[in-house]
């Protein structure tokens, strides 16, 4: 008896840990969808490519979501209206509806996303999802497991550093004059101990728990002109520096809310420096010519707060 009521006692644990909700896509109109969970908020149709579409719903849930466990079931298709079916790449519709599950937390909200692929081929027809049942449960609760922080002196300890910025992304030119201006004596430069240190511009982690790096990381830099050991007018440092203008995905901004500028080190005590491999390019002719590639642009100012605090800013 004891055995049959543990058993029980389990069963109903899983079975009040399933959640389900519906999906419910309005075609009609501009494409608006109804209730998904508790959550009113829009949904994107979105093209990857010419013709190929991905159809998303973001929503909050009260704990975080085991991606494992998610199913998109009961899926209920119509047929695609004639007039629809030019602007579709039949050629690349799969034959059964595709998706993936994404669960996520920001500012102690859990966020859960579900991307399905909206248009299908089915006997030859192309068809379009109407509604489905998405099915998942919630991760159970786990103790960080953190190996002990093992605490040492910092770099910055000893020796002599040098700080500067980057403003723009990309590789970076470091002379004799510049090197001089930062107050290193130049005519005592070992090449081979130069050594430039830096994260780029990146803003911290939200969550102390999240940041691993607890020292300056040094960069792979090329040396160019310092094979005779000494470093003269004509002799430079390159390497790759990022500026704080950059996608930063938790805080879904393209600009460090703390910092404008991107700050690195430069050092020539000490050890020699990391350098940049040799790359021996290929023999063969090439079989392969690309003449387009894929880039964007972005516009975005951080001119407002809201409430005066915070991480979020608004621009014009």
């Amino acid at each position: 008896m004891k055995s049959l009521l543990s058993l029980l006692l389990i069963f109903l644990g899983i079975c009040a840990s399933a959640q389900s909700d519906q999906l419910v896509i309005n075609w009609e109109g501009a494409l608006k969808t109804t209730k998904l969970g508790s959550s009113l908020e829009s949904m994107n149709l979105v093209s990857s490519e010419e013709g190929v579409y991905t159809y998303s719903k973001q929503w909050d849930t009260r704990n975080v979501i085991d991606v494992k466990s998610t199913k998109f079931i009961n899926v209920k298709l119509e047929a695609v209206p004639q007039s629809w079916l030019n602007a579709i790449n039949k050629d690349k519709l799969p034959s059964e509806v595709n998706y993936q599950f994404y669960s996520s937390q920001a500012r102690n909200i859990n966020y859960s996303l579900l991307e399905i692929s909206p248009f299908i081929k089915k006997d030859g027809q192309v068809m379009r999802v109407t509604s489905g049942d998405v099915k998942y449960a919630f991760a159970k609760a786990q103790q960080s497991q953190r190996a002990p922080l093992s605490i040492s002196n910092s770099l910055l300890a000893s020796g002599s550093y040098y700080k500067f910025y980057v403003e723009e992304t990309g590789v970076h030119s470091i002379d004799k004059s510049f090197i001089q201006r930062l107050g290193i004596d130049v005519d005592a430069i070992n090449p081979d101990q130069i050594k430039v240190y830096g994260y780029g511009g990146s803003p911290l982690p939200f969550r102390n728990s999240d940041n691993d790096n607890f020292d300056l990381r040094e960069i792979s830099i090329q040396v160019v002109g310092g094979d005779d050991g000494s470093f003269d007018n004509s002799d430079r440092v390159l390497f790759y520096g990022e500026s704080t203008r950059k996608f930063h995905a938790e805080l879904d901004t393209h600009i460090n809310p703390y910092e404008d500028k991107s700050y690195y080190y430069i050092t020539v005590d000490g050890a020699n420096g990391q350098r940049i491999n040799s790359y021996v390019e290929p023999s063969g002719g090439a079989f392969t010519t690309y003449d387009t590639y894929k880039d964007y642009q972005f516009h975005e100012e951080d001119e407002n707060s809201l409430v005066k605090i915070g991480r979020r800013w608004f621009g014009e």
